[in-house]
């Protein structure tokens, strides 16, 4: 069932047995998973409206190709551009203030790299997916504070449920992704991968279709493919327009959660509504589910909230060559855009690789993890576009303002976030870069170098670390349980758990993290009922 708070009472007090707050990937996810449980369900989704956008036409060629957004001037932004889908009131409440290099290099970070829509931020990315590589789960060599309390092998069979939201094939093991030697069985296309040396390999990446028998999004939208089946369970209720914006609690408990709609003929608040339930999740994306618990004032005994948060920095041509007119071997098809795709499907995700670091590589230079899309332009020339890892640092920081007229439409406090790059990253860029220009000179495949730009261009758009995941409570928000330190009912469900950032698109870990807290809150075994609208395989080699 689907409703909009705006039409219950004023003062309405809903229960449920679990509350999940967010309608996004991890919000979603885990609803689906709870299906056939027995517990009642309530998701508070803070959005009404769904717009589709206006998108030039080669919109979805560039988002897949570069999975990035082109930058627009401060004075000309659409607060919905370059979303598929968009609720413009309820996106307002996403603005607020960033610091100088961020604002330098992206000043609508906090409205562009995110949607305050139903689907969440699935509705503005390129379905890119791959695991964290086996090396970003303990990286004590390079910072302490850089080790997740969970295992790569035991996120395994949670990678696979992620895989299965994700509308990739069954055949798919969350390991394939680190054996770039499996990959030609089932391409469309000649592809192989570069011989590996001591310091660089090759990681995949799928890419989801962006086609599908029900919309032009294909399995894009978890809205879209996930969501009728949330409206078909009894005990599942997706309640729109429900804006969070306190979390109470008593002796160690969250008691309730309060709120209010969206008046959206006048742009003010509606009627104000409680949620009591014996479990909450906060599944809210990398930045406002800190903004509500620092509004909530919750206890942070260690000072960690809001701490420690991370992007991907980006350049997407950090390194140009010309290549003299010289053909590009084969190989590289597996590294260049166009990529090649699963064979014998209908609806086939892309597949591509990028060059990376090795583990013994990653300690022996002491950087971060990094990824290098090789963009060859098919005569010898080409970019490298490079993405890189942040090492956690507690300067940079997830706060509200402390400007009492910078509130939202509720009059809650907006968003300042401090962000900047630290010399260990920049150390990050140049090293790795350089591992990786050493590489393709060793084969043969650079050309000459015509330019060269390492710097932060970009944000790179994944939020991760404000809450971030520890056994210890003094260096982490939640356990490995992802339930907040001090408190026995309150999980977090996104990226900002992450210890570690690595360089991997974080979709498919939030997923697997989110069907994994699932289970742990009571879902049943057995997978949840398939949507008809899960794009079909017509045969799987």
């Amino acid at each position: 069932m689907v409703e909009d708070a705006l039409d219950l009472a004023d003062g309405a007090v809903l229960s449920a047995d679990i509350c999940i707050i967010g309608g996004g990937a991890a919000g979603i996810t885990l609803a689906h998973e709870l299906i056939g449980s027995g517990k009642t369900v309530l998701v508070l989704e803070g959005s009404t409206l769904d717009n589709r956008q206006p998108l030039p036409a080669d919109h979805h060629e560039t988002l897949q190709r570069m999975e990035t957004h082109p930058q627009t001037e401060a004075g000309t932004y659409d607060i919905c551009d370059e979303h598929r889908f968009c609720d413009p009131i309820a996106q307002t409440l996403y603005e607020g203030r960033v610091s100088p290099e961020m604002a330098a290099i992206d000043p609508n970070f906090l409205t562009r790299s995110r949607i305050r829509v139903y689907g969440g931020t699935t509705n503005c990315w390129g379905g890119w997916t791959r695991t964290l590589a086996p090396a970003d789960f303990d990286r004590r060599d390079l910072d302490p504070m850089m080790v997740w309390p969970v295992s790569r092998a035991e996120l395994e069979p949670w990678y696979q449920r992620a895989i299965y939201y994700c509308s990739l094939p069954s055949t798919l093991l969350p390991t394939r992704y680190d054996q770039a030697d499996w990959w030609p069985g089932v391409a469309d296309q000649p592809i192989r991968p570069l011989t590996p040396s001591a310091n660089v390999e090759t990681a995949v990446w799928t890419v989801m279709n962006g086609q599908g028998p029900a919309t032009p999004d294909g399995a894009l939208d978890f809205q879209i493919v996930w969501g009728p089946a949330l409206q078909r369970d009894p005990n599942t209720h997706v309640l729109r327009n429900a804006n969070v914006r306190r979390i109470e609690t008593q002796l160690g408990i969250v008691t309730q959660v309060t709120g209010n709609a969206i008046d959206y003929t006048t742009g003010r608040p509606g009627p104000a509504f409680t949620v009591q339930a014996r479990q909450f999740v906060l599944a809210m994306g990398g930045i406002e589910t800190v903004r509500l618990l620092l509004l909530s004032n919750l206890a942070d005994r260690y000072g960690t909230l809001g701490r420690y948060f991370m992007v991907h920095p980006l350049n997407v041509s950090a390194l140009r060559f010309a290549g003299g007119g010289r053909p590009v071997p084969e190989v590289m098809n597996f590294y260049a855009w166009p990529w090649a795709k699963w064979r014998n499907m209908q609806y086939p995700p892309g597949i591509f690789a990028a060059l990376t670091p090795t583990g013994a590589a990653l300690k022996a230079n002491r950087i971060g993890n990094l990824r290098a899309l090789v963009g060859f332009d098919g005569f010898g020339g080409g970019t490298l576009n490079l993405n890189w890892e942040q090492v956690p640092s507690a300067v940079n920081q997830v706060a509200l303002s402390a400007d009492p007229t910078r509130v939202d439409l509720f009059g809650d406090r907006r968003v300042d976030l401090q962000w900047s790059h630290t010399a260990q990253d920049q150390r990050t860029l140049e090293l790795g870069a350089k591992l990786v220009v050493n590489e393709l000179e060793r084969l043969g495949l650079l050309g000459t170098v015509t330019s060269t730009d390492l710097r932060v261009a970009q944000a790179g758009d994944h939020h991760m670390g404000a809450t971030r995941m520890s056994a210890d409570p003094s260096t982490g928000y939640v356990d490995p349980n992802c339930r907040v330190h001090g408190l026995q009912n309150l999980f977090i469900s996104s990226s900002s758990v992450f210890p570690t950032g690595g360089y991997a698109n974080p979709t498919l870990t939030i997923v697997a993290l989110a069907a994994r807290l699932a289970r742990h809150l009571g879902a049943r075994e057995a997978p949840a009922e398939a949507p008809a609208e899960q794009p079909a395989v017509v045969a799987e080699e």
